[in-house]
């Protein structure tokens, strides 16, 4: 990466982070109840994929 290229970058980071945090804040501002499943690695040796699934099942 080139100095001259840090300003741009960090332009472009500061958009994206910009549109996640009006996605959550939409997300957790509706009036929808909102249902998190953790399914990362340590989630999924626990079982996390069946219970995300028999959640969808469900819905």
């Amino acid at each position: 990466m080139k100095i001259a290229e840090m300003p741009a970058i960090a332009s472009a980071f500061q958009e994206i982070k910009s549109r996640a945090e009006a996605h959550w804040r939409e997300l957790w501002d509706s009036s929808q109840p909102v249902i998190m499943v953790s399914t990362a690695t340590c989630g999924r040796a626990a079982g996390a994929l069946e219970v995300l699934q028999a959640i969808r099942d469900e819905v």
